[in-house]
């Protein structure tokens, strides 16, 4: 009987990818800052669901160079070795038995900071690395059946035995941002993409394999990355100031006496039954000659009421949902008109909705829903931002971005068609674009 040595040649791979990127991560270079401490950023992803006993949950340990670059295009590095823990309806949302539903991992990644804005507390960056995780799924897994009568159909729920174990390998990139203020604490959001491979440890049938779709567990090809953590960067509030590159100030840096803040309400969600507003916060200091002159942070609120989707109508009040956005915009110097500035940015999001009520379809009887969802997505942007005035302010935009969807209720036995991208249910790529207006202010 041969013997698989498939998981001890990638497990080998994994430890040898990560001494070379530690090893990398301590060697000199001729900006050296011997006086700066070593940072170590502590960070961490808690999402639970006590109802369904849901985890994931990512813990990172990310070591800093104590060295940059002040003229190079990446000021500084980073290794991060993060450890994985997912369990139940994170892992995979039609498992009936969550406690056998189950993965394992561990990641470790390569971070490049970017010398985009002259800011200490808005850190973007680039990311690459690989992981590598052990994933079993052994229970019950439900199935929709749609049933024929006539011309009206209805929908039953059918099980089916679980068990497939499987060694999920991935290499990974995404661009981020880490908000680090002068105590320590941050934040740290990210978007980007991997590709996955899967190698089964035990037999089971292709038409058995959970990986028709890139949030399946079993996917096969590039799939998302999405994420936030929180936690406490050690050494922070001893780093000298100065010790930033892009924290200098010289003939290049002008800085603002008023901190400039938008706040800005996008037109498109208020014919959706939707709020979302924008609060963009600038930063105060300005490099005119560089290819990013100025950046801004983000923070966007948003909430549903009635929310209406393409496939019939649901007749109710009790659709609702909200949820909250985090991007970072990176503005291209524009000497020739102030009023018109182009950027590009990216961002992530996560949101609750709740949909409750009777269904019509087009088609088809009414049918009773309760559902409760979690979605998140990530986007990237491009756009511009005009001044009218001294206070009014436009921002239209256009780009691209992921969404993916979590059932963190019992199904009703009642499924919603993943097919549209306005769907609250869908998972897949989607187009972003929009148009916000509003009001300045520090301008």
């Amino acid at each position: 009987m041969k013997s698989n040595k498939k998981p001890a040649i990638l497990l080998s791979t994994l430890l040898l990818a990560s001494s070379s990127l530690w090893a990398n991560n301590s060697g000199a270079d001729s900006s050296a800052t011997p006086s700066a401490p070593r940072r170590v950023a502590i960070t961490a992803t808690p999402f639970w669901n006590n109802i369904n006993k849901s985890i994931f949950g990512i813990a990172s340990v990310e070591l800093f160079g104590k060295n940059y670059q002040k003229n190079a295009l990446f000021t500084e590095k980073a290794t991060v070795l993060s450890v994985i823990y997912r369990r139940g309806q994170t892992l995979d949302d039609l498992m009936q038995n969550k406690k056998a539903a189950a993965a394992y991992g561990v990641n470790i990644a390569r971070k490049h900071f970017v010398n985009a804005s002259p800011s200490r507390v808005f850190r973007p960056y680039l990311a690459y690395g690989l992981g590598l995780d052990y994933t079993k799924l052994n229970g019950s897994r439900e199935k929709e059946i749609i049933i024929y009568s006539g011309f009206n159909h209805r929908t039953e729920t059918v099980y089916y035995q679980v068990n497939q174990e499987m060694l999920r390998q991935q290499v990974f990139g995404h661009i981020g941002t880490e908000l680090v203020f002068r105590n320590g604490f941050m934040l740290d959001t990210y978007f980007g993409w991997a590709y996955q491979n899967v190698a089964y440890l035990n037999n089971v049938a292709k038409s058995e394999r959970i990986n028709g779709r890139p949030q399946d567990v079993g996917y096969k090809g590039i799939v998302p990355t999405v994420n936030f953590k929180l936690g406490y960067m050690i050494g922070e509030r001893a780093r000298p100031k100065s010790d930033f590159a892009f924290d200098q100030e010289d003939e290049t840096t002008q800085k603002t006496k008023h901190r400039k803040v938008a706040v800005m309400v996008s037109l498109p969600h208020l014919l959706t039954s939707q709020l979302r507003a924008d609060i963009e916060i600038f930063s105060k200091k300005i490099r005119p000659e560089a290819t990013f002159a100025r950046q801004s942070f983000c923070i966007s609120p948003r909430y549903y009421n009635d929310y209406q989707w393409f496939i019939g109508t649901i007749d109710n009040n009790k659709t609702y949902g909200y949820g909250l956005d985090l991007a970072h915009k990176l503005y291209f110097r524009n000497k020739e008109n102030p009023n018109s500035q182009l950027y590009v940015g990216y961002g992530v999001g996560a949101n609750y909705l709740n949909l409750e009520g009777k269904l019509t379809e087009f088609w088809g009887a009414d049918e009773n829903i309760h559902k409760q969802l979690i979605r998140y997505q990530g986007y990237t942007t491009a756009g511009v931002q005009l001044a009218l005035g001294r206070n009014v302010v436009l921002d239209s935009y256009v780009g691209v971005g992921y969404k993916g969807t979590h059932q963190i209720s019992q199904s009703n036995n009642t499924e919603l068609t993943y097919e549209n991208f306005t769907n609250p249910v869908y998972n897949g790529f989607y187009p972003v674009l929009g148009l916000k207006a509003g009001v300045q202010f520090g301008q």
